[in-house]
């Protein structure tokens, strides 16, 4: 995803613009189609939320009714929290009944994330899970400096007595 501005915007998770792109075609069955879509898309959505800060994308299918397969990703920025995600998604397929009812695929992109679903296969499932198994980069090994010994303090000759006077006069 490519996204420039003249203001901050790392971290700052905008739905605004928002573009929609759907198919023609229409579902035979409404009604299960989007129940199956909404089910996949929320299932979807809470693991690309929980991607963590190098990749927020998930992608699945369903099978919806008359033996058609529902393909959906899904994905947002990485710099935006969890939560964030989890609402820009959330915008993002409350647009469905909006641009999209009863069509076979739509694109709902957003700044901070965006949604597909088609009922033909268009993403690399091999190369998807590749993405889950990587494992995050290792943390910075923490540079510990040497352990600071002081020297012991040599107790005083026999009969020799030590007075240290505290702040406020008081002695011990």
């Amino acid at each position: 995803m490519l996204r420039y501005s003249n203001e901050t915007l790392f971290g700052t998770m905008t739905t605004y613009p928002g573009w929609w792109v759907w198919h023609m075609e229409k579902v035979k069955s409404p009604d299960q189609f989007n129940s199956n879509l909404r089910t996949l898309l929320d299932n979807l959505k809470i693991q690309a939320a929980s991607g963590g800060s190098l990749r927020k994308v998930a992608a699945g299918n369903i099978t919806g009714p008359d033996f058609q397969t529902i393909f959906a990703l899904v994905q947002c920025t990485p710099d935006i929290s969890l939560e964030d995600c989890q609402k820009c998604l959330y915008s993002a397929s409350l647009d469905i009944p909006k641009c999209c009812y009863a069509r076979t695929g739509a694109n709902i992109l957003f700044s901070s994330c965006y949604l597909l679903y088609d009922v033909d296969s268009f993403y690399n499932q091999s190369r998807l899970e590749e993405l889950v198994r990587v494992p995050p980069p290792p943390q910075p090994v923490p540079v510990l400096s040497p352990p600071v010994t002081t020297p012991p303090v040599p107790s005083p000759p026999p009969g020799i007595h030590i007075i240290v006077i505290l702040k406020g006069g008081a002695t011990t």
